[in-house]
Formats: C-alpha cells, sequence, structure tokens
C-alpha cells in the first residue's frame, strides 16, 4: 500500500555471531517493523494472522476501520508490543474527535484500552467476528451511548465498559460465558440489562454491575453459576432480582447485594451451597427471603442491617436445619413462616 513507512520497534529474534570462524547463536533482541499507513500504526499479528492497529493519529469524528492492510486482514484492535508497561500506548485511547466508529468483520479481538477514555464516542459497531473485549476496552467512555454486541463474541473482560455513565441499555449475546470483575462497574446510567435467550453464561465476576444506578430490575439465566463479590454492590435502585428457572446458581459471593437499599424479596434458588458474608447487607427494605432447596453455608452476617420484620420461607422438610442457621443471625428478629 502506498504511503507505507516503517518503524522499527524490539522483537525477540536470534542473532549468529561469527567470531574467529567459531559460530554463537544468541538470543538478541531483533528490530522488526512497525509500519504506518495514513492514520494507523499497525503490525503483524501472529496469533490471529493479520494486522493488529497499534495506534490512530486520525482526527475524524466518524471513522470506518479498514478490513485490510497491504492485503492482509485487519484481525486486532490492540496496543504496542514490548515497550515500557508505563510507555503503552492504546490504539484509540484519548482521542478527542471520534464520536462513532465502525469496526470490520475481520476483527477477532478488541485488546487491552483500546478505546480507553475516547471522551467523545457516542456510538460503536461491532462485526459478527468478535471474539473477545479484553480488559479496559472501553473503559471511561463517558458519552458511550449505542453499542451491539455481536452473537460471536465470548468474553466481556474486566473493566470493559467501566465508567461508561451514559450508556442505557446492553444485550448480553447468547455465546458469552463470562462477564469479568468490574465490567459495568459505575455505569450508573444503565437501565436495562437483557440476557439473551439460551445464554451460556456461567460467571458474573466481580463488580460487574457495581453502582449500577439507574438498574431498577435483573433476570439471571439459569446458566449462572456463581455471582462475583459486589456483583450487583450498591444497586440502589434495584426493585427485583429474578433468577431464571431450572437455575444453576451454587454461590452468591460477599456483598453481591450489598446496599440494595430497595430491594423488597428474593428468591434462592435450590442449588445454592454458599451465601457469602454481607451478601445483603444494608438492604433495608428486604422483607421477604424464599429458599428453595437444602439449606446452604450462610456465613454470619450474610443478612445483616436489613428489614426488622423480614420472613423467611424455607421447605418444609428442613426447617429444623434452617432455624439452627438463621438463629445465628443474632442481630435482627426473623419470622420463621415454613411454605
Amino acid at each position: 500500500m502506498k504511503g507505507c513507512i516503517k518503524k522499527r520497534i524490539l522483537e525477540t529474534g536470534f542473532i549468529a555471531l561469527f567470531l574467529s570462524s567459531i559460530i554463537f547463536l544468541h538470543p538478541q533482541p531483533v528490530l522488526a517493523e512497525v509500519k504506518v499507513c495514513g492514520d494507523y500504526e499497525y503490525q503483524y499479528n501472529e496469533e490471529y494472522n493479520g494486522i493488529e492497529i497499534v495506534k490512530y493519529h486520525g482526527s475524524g469524528k466518524k471513522v470506518t476501520i479498514p478490513e485490510t492492510i497491504e492485503g492482509l486482514p485487519v484481525t486486532v484492535l490492540g496496543s504496542q508490543s514490548f515497550v515500557n508497561e508505563e510507555d503503552v500506548e492504546f490504539a484509540f485511547s484519548g482521542n478527542a474527535s471520534l464520536k462513532e466508529i465502525k469496526v470490520p468483520r475481520t476483527v477477532k479481538v478488541i485488546k487491552e484500552g483500546a478505546f480507553y477514555q475516547c471522551d467523545r464516542l457516542k456510538k460503536v459497531e461491532l462485526s459478527e467476528s468478535v471474539l473477545e473485549l479484553e480488559t479496559d476496552a472501553f473503559f471511561g467512555c463517558d458519552n458511550l451511548r449505542e453499542i451491539t454486541l455481536p452473537k460471536s463474541l465470548r468474553i466481556i473482560s474486566n473493566g470493559a465498559f467501566s465508567y461508561c455513565k451514559s450508556l442505557a441499555k446492553i444485550k448480553i449475546p447468547k455465546n458469552v460465558i463470562v462477564i469479568g470483575e468490574s465490567a459495568f462497574d459505575n455505569c450508573t446510567g444503565l437501565k436495562r440489562v437483557i440476557f439473551a435467550k439460551n445464554c451460556r453464561l456461567e460467571m458474573i465476576g466481580e463488580r460487574a454491575f457495581a453502582a449500577c444506578w439507574g438498574l431498577t430490575e435483573i433476570k439471571i439465566p439459569s446458566s449462572v453459576r456463581k455471582l462475583g463479590s459486589m456483583s450487583f454492590f450498591w444497586c440502589k435502585n434495584l426493585e427485583k432480582v429474578e433468577f431464571a428457572k431450572n437455575s444453576q446458581l451454587e454461590e452468591i459471593k460477599a456483598s453481591a447485594f450489598s446496599g440494595c437499599e430497595t430491594l423488597t424479596e428474593i428468591t434462592i434458588p435450590k442449588k445454592v451451597k454458599k451465601i457469602g458474608g454481607l451478601a445483603f447487607y444494608l438492604d433495608h427494605n428486604l422483607r421477604k427471603v424464599t429458599f428453595q432447596g437444602k439449606v446452604p453455608k450462610i456465613k454470619k452476617s450474610a443478612f445483616s442491617e436489613i428489614h426488622k420484620e423480614t420472613v423467611f420461607y424455607t421447605p418444609k422438610k428442613y426447617k429444623t436445619s434452617y432455624e439452627k442457621k438463621l438463629k445465628k443471625q443474632l442481630w435482627y428478629k426473623a419470622t420463621m413462616i415454613i411454605r
């Protein structure tokens, strides 16, 4: 492609040194190539068999990333390799003019911090080829309002949309298996989280939806096995939590629903084995808790400082066991009602 120039960066390789007719083969840093075409710096990515864009220098408001550069598919949007960590520059990070971005069908991965703090970014079009959004991919995009996650997506990594305060709705595709730590942390404008039918999601990570103040209800898919610590911490307007039929949930970790001030009732699925400390701490309006299965391990502080007249509903055959367990929650008066 015309206009391409070479730029040197370090890459591990082997240099043969010939001294006094003896050949010594030493691992040495070899200068490889990063090229520049137009507004893009890029390099070849062996893992994804194509071009990785490492930096965008343009000032366009609406940008369509090219499918190919020099005849090779653009497969990765990412950060520079083989530089000191403190010097890493992310592909589009901090871009002050970018408002809309269209990602081509060739891209498979959006790497760490690719759009970190693109403050004016409002709309993202992802293609049906993206498999993973890496750590902090869209962190701090304050004005991001519209993004459709592709069906191909499997992993939403830690902090991927953290502090995207204007994001109002997100639909989690069927093939996503992990929502990482703080993935939507402090998305204070988020009002709706929709999980695709037959969702395969297995884990909602620590602080994944913490401080999502706009969220009023959530229906957690049956495939989810673990809710991470503080996963819905301080969702102060969350009124309704529903677990889908045949829930596979096994663990509600510490502070998972702590600070959900407007939550009035919760049903604990029958396969739950552990409820962590402070799981429902400071849920002052929680008046009804229904257990569907055997007595799980319940940390003493799990239901601390909820409503003083909360009613617990338990399976009749486990009445005695639940009474013994819940009596350890000595900080408040509970009424036991057996279904």
